[in-house]
């Protein structure tokens, strides 16, 4: 993983036609791959297999997010580089591709909301239960992204126990199979059917975005508009692929603004102060 982290980061030292270059063969490649993983995953589903749908469903959704992941670092300002390179190591961050399939599953008002839910998702335990406060758990994305995979031994709020992937696909527990393409995929997919991926495509992209300042007052409307008016600037040097009127809808509608200028990695949390908070709610509730 370590080698992966810093080939990523050497992308940093390119030159913008060569990092365009560069990353319109990579763009291309992790949709070539994901629509392999996805023929899978619907044969999977016809056949009822959820096991290891469910894995692949997870390998679906971290390959697409990488694909959005390269997009925003060509929308993001390379100055000051440290910026631009904690963009490109969010390529290989578990948390940070789960973060960016969370967000594309939501149509936020104004990017105020995707602040907030991403403060939210990154905490490394929260709180929970019937009564919001009965136990302790660890950061989601990162427990469920192994639950699905995994057989471990693990400890909560005292107990040790061995937990198995069974529970997402026993019968009785979930007994429905079925598999949809997920939103963040589908964003990817339409980029790419339109020629988004190209590398001239890339330059007028990152023309277009390194400027936009982005706050968290900035809302739906503005962004349908900067999505709007990239494609016809795209459009303007023949660079569209011609598509049907659905695939400009998803980019214009739900492409979202970039995350490079949030704060996207583990929120320490002492469980210490939740049993404080845990232990108050519960006597409170019975005294």
């Amino acid at each position: 993983m370590k080698a992966k982290e810093i080939a990523i980061k050497d992308l940093c030292q390119l030159t913008d036609a060569d990092l365009f270059k560069e990353v319109s063969e990579g763009l291309d490649l992790i949709i070539d791959h994901t629509s392999q993983v996805e023929k899978d995953a619907k044969f999977l589903a016809e056949h009822k297999k959820k096991c290891g749908l469910n894995i692949l469903k997870d390998i679906i959704k971290e390959e697409a997010a990488k694909f959005l992941i390269l997009l925003d670092a060509i929308r993001c300002p390379r100055v000051p580089p440290e910026k631009f390179a904690k963009q490109l190591q969010r390529f290989n961050d578990h948390l940070a591709k789960g973060i960016y399939s969370l967000v594309y599953n939501t149509r936020p008002a104004h990017f105020k909301e995707i602040h907030e839910l991403v403060v939210s998702e990154c905490h490394e335990y929260y709180l929970d239960g019937p009564n919001d406060v009965d136990w302790i758990f660890r950061n989601e994305i990162l427990r469920k992204r192994e639950e699905h995979i995994y057989v471990d031994y693990i400890e909560s709020n005292g107990d040790h126990f061995w937990l198995t992937p069974k529970q997402y696909y026993h019968p009785d527990i979930s007994p429905i199979i079925f598999y949809a393409t997920p939103k963040i995929l589908e964003v990817a997919y339409a980029l790419w059917k339109i020629g988004c991926t190209k590398a001239d495509s890339l330059s007028i992209i990152a023309e277009q975005w390194r400027t936009v300042e982005i706050s968290d007052d900035s809302s739906w409307q503005e962004l349908r508009k900067l999505n709007h008016h990239t494609l016809e600037k795209l459009a303007s040097k023949n660079l569209i692929i011609e598509q049907p009127d659905s695939v400009h809808s998803t980019i214009i509608d739900n492409w979202l603004f970039p995350l490079h200028s949030l704060d996207i990695r583990i929120i320490e949390v002492h469980k210490s102060h939740l049993k404080k908070i845990r232990d108050k709610a519960s006597f409170k509730m019975y005294y």
